[in-house]
């Protein structure tokens, strides 16, 4: 079994970046439920912003960011939520807009897993020393237990970690069906 996590580092400048600021940051960064309290305030979709600056213009089914969002296309999250295990998730319309005002992606997808998988091993990672709220060291060297990885799950977070990781037959999907703008690193398995 191998398991590959999403690495925006390195993905070529031609593809959009994006940035936002939602009131429901923290829980997208965290896997945490959002739909449910968007339609209460009557959101629709969430907004992000198109970085002319750190990318480009090229419409890829990643959108590179620096928030702990899966930001996608809506063709990769309708292929990926009717044909593979996401465990409990959520897919949230978005949209994007460049520095005019004007939509540049008008149907795209948060892809939202909730429930991080507490699969890290702590042991054999770089941890920031924070008690309250342990994560691996930006950079930092990291490891996961494969006792605690849950096989049948395709896209799932580790609780500790940023990122998305995601199982080998999905990055084969992947690049079988030639979605655009995705890299990806292996996992070491303890």
């Amino acid at each position: 079994m191998k398991i590959l996590r999403l690495n925006p580092a390195g993905l070529d400048r031609k593809y959009c970046f994006v940035d936002g600021a939602f009131p429901y940051d923290t829980a997208l960064q965290q896997g945490g439920p959002v739909l449910d309290e968007m339609k209460q305030d009557g959101v629709d979709a969430l907004e992000y912003r198109l970085d002319e600056a750190k990318g480009g213009l090229k419409v890829g089914d990643y959108f590179r960011t620096n928030s702990n969002h899966l930001p996608v296309s809506m063709k990769f999250a309708h292929a990926v939520s009717t044909r593979f295990n996401l465990g409990p998730h959520e897919i949230i319309p978005a949209r994007i807009r460049n520095e005019k005002g004007r939509i540049h992606v008008r149907e795209m997808a948060i892809v939202n897993p909730l429930v991080p998988i507490d699969c890290l091993d702590w042991t054999n990672s770089e941890m920031d020393g924070d008690t309250e709220n342990p994560l691996v060291r930006i950079f930092g060297k990291w490891s996961l237990r494969s006792s605690g990885v849950v096989p049948e799950l395709d896209l799932f977070r580790v609780k500790g970690l940023i990122g998305y990781l995601f199982s080998e037959r999905l990055t084969a999907f992947l690049a079988e069906q030639q979605f655009e703008n995705f890299k990806f690193d292996e996992a070491h398995l303890s």
